[in-house]
């Protein structure tokens, strides 16, 4: 009984990790490819062509579409996915974990803070 329950667990643990590693390996192609996975039913195609810039540098710091950043502005602290900015009304574009899209007006920033770029496990 304990021998079958070893194998049983040995062999899930292999399994997990062997579909972790095709997971990583599929970003790594997406990333190569420079594509960016946001698995959202609020964006949409429209969205997509209405983002104009998908990287800039805000106050010295460079931001890229897929980075997860936290802003504090004169509304409020916003915390979410980069997806890019809307040049003509002047706003950065987020998407937050309640998968609602956000726009910040750029004269409105007080501080952004990056905590993760998109990718950055893969490119060590």
């Amino acid at each position: 009984m304990l021998e079958n329950t070893f194998y049983i667990v040995s062999s899930l643990f292999f399994m997990v990790t062997l579909a972790y590693f095709f997971v990583v390996m599929k970003e790594k192609a997406y990333l190569k490819k420079k594509m960016i996975v946001i698995d959202s039913k609020a964006v949409n195609s429209e969205l997509i062509r209405k983002i104009g810039s998908k990287e800039m540098l805000l106050q010295k710091k460079e931001i890229r579409s897929g980075d997860e950043i936290k802003i504090k502005s004169k509304k409020g602290s916003f915390k979410g996915v980069f997806l890019g900015s809307d040049k003509p009304n002047k706003n950065l574009v987020l998407i937050n974990k309640k998968n609602e899209v956000i726009f910040i007006p750029i004269a409105e920033l007080i501080k952004i803070s990056i905590i993760s770029r998109y990718g950055k496990f893969l490119n060590l």
